[in-house]
C-alpha cells in the first residue's frame, strides 16, 4: 500500500492531524510505503495576503494567528503558542528544510518536519530564516547539520521541492469534487490561477484501488480508506501502542496524541519532561528536552 501525504510545515490543520497520521503509521506501517509531498503553502505572506485583499504583516498581525490557532485547537486538541513573536513570512524555506533532510533518510526528514512544527506551534517562533531553521532542528538525532545546511541550497533539493509544489497543484478528481464546508475542510484551495490540495490530504493506493482523505477528518475515515484499498492489511493492524512506546518511537507527544494513540485512560509515559505551552501538556524525552533547553519538570 502506498500513502502520499500532501502537507506543509506551516499548516495548523496538518499539525492538528498529526495524532491520527501517527496512529495510521503505527497500525499499518509494516505494510505501507509513505511519501510526503511538501506543498509550499506560503511563498510570500505579505504579497499573497495583499493579492487576496486581506493584507497581513508577519509581526504586527501575529496575534491574529494565535487566535486562529486557538480556535483550531478547540477542534483538534493540539497545542498552540500563547505568544507568537512573528508569523513566518514564508513556508518555502521550511519545505526546503524537509526536502534537504530527506537526503539523509526518512527518519531525519520526519523529525525535522516535526521540529519545525513544534518551533512554530509550541515555541511561537517563525521558521523563515536559516538561523531559525537551524535553531529549530538543533539536536535532531542522526542529522548531520553541516550537510543539512549545505543541502538547503543544493539545486537538486530546489528541483525536488519544485516538483512537490507542482504535484500539489494537480489535485485528483476526488479532491476537486469535495464539497465540505466545515472548519478544516478538504476542498481544494485557490492558489493564484491554480488550485491545490488542502493540507493535509492523504491519498492511499492499494491492490483494490485508491482513496483520498482530505482536510480535517476523523481517524475512522483513514481506517476505512485502508480497508477499501487494502483489505488484507486492514485486518493485520498492529496493536495500538502504550504511552511509553509513543515516546520511544517519536520522542515527543502532546497529551491529545497520547490519548489518540494509546487510549484516553492510559497512564502518562515514564522518564519524560512535561512542559506546558498552550492547550495542554507536552511530553518530551530527556534528550529532546535538553536539545530545547528544557530541563525542569513543570
Amino acid at each position: 500500500m502506498r500513502v502520499t501525504e500532501y502537507t506543509d510545515p506551516g499548516s495548523v490543520w496538518a499539525w492538528g492531524s498529526e495524532p491520527k497520521l501517527r496512529l495510521l503509521e503505527w497500525r499499518f506501517g509494516h505494510g505501507l510505503a509513505w511519501r510526503r509531498v511538501l506543498g509550499g503553502m506560503i511563498d510570500d505572506l505579505e504579497a499573497q495576503s495583499a493579492a487576496e485583499g486581506q493584507p497581513v504583516h508577519p509581526r504586527t498581525d501575529a496575534g491574529r494567528f494565535v487566535e486562529l490557532w486557538r480556535s483550531v485547537h478547540a477542534t483538534t486538541g493540539m497545542p498552540f503558542p500563547t505568544e507568537l513573536r512573528a508569523a513566518s513570512s514564508t513556508t518555502k524555506l521550511a519545505c526546503l528544510a524537509v526536502k534537504a533532510a530527506e537526503r539523509q533518510g526518512s527518519a531525519q526528514a520526519d523529525r525535522v518536519l516535526r521540529r519545525l512544527r513544534e518551533w512554530m506551534f509550541l515555541v511561537g517562533e517563525p521558521f523563515d530564516t536559516m538561523v531559525s531553521i537551524v535553531a529549530a532542528v538543533s539536536g535532531v538525532p542522526d542529522l548531520d547539520i553541516d550537510d543539512f545546511v549545505a543541502s538547503m541550497s543544493d539545486p537538486e533539493v530546489l528541483v525536488a521541492y519544485q516538483q512537490d509544489w507542482e504535484e500539489t497543484r494537480r489535485p485528483n478528481a476526488h479532491a476537486r469534487q469535495i464539497q465540505d464546508d466545515h472548519d478544516g475542510h478538504g476542498r481544494v484551495r485557490a492558489d493564484g490561477t491554480r488550485f491545490r490540495y488542502a493540507f493535509p490530504t492523504v491519498v492511499i493506493d492499494g491492490p483494490s484501488g485508491s482513496a483520498t482523505v482530505a482536510g480535517w477528518k476523523p481517524i475512522e475515515d483513514y481506517v476505512a480508506a485502508v480497508a477499501q484499498v487494502a483489505p488484507s492489511l486492514a485486518d493485520d493492524a498492529k496493536p495500538d501502542p502504550t504511552t511509553d512506546q509513543v515516546i520511544a518511537r517519536w520522542g515527543t507527544a502532546a497529551d491529545v496524541e497520547l490519548a489518540t494513540l494509546a487510549g484516553p485512560r492510559s497512564a502518562d509515559p515514564t522518564d519524560v519532561v512535561v512542559y506546558e505551552w498552550g492547550g495542554g501538556a507536552f511530553f518530551l524525552t530527556v534528550a529532546e528536552a535538553r536539545a530545547r533547553g528544557l530541563r525542569a519538570m513543570t
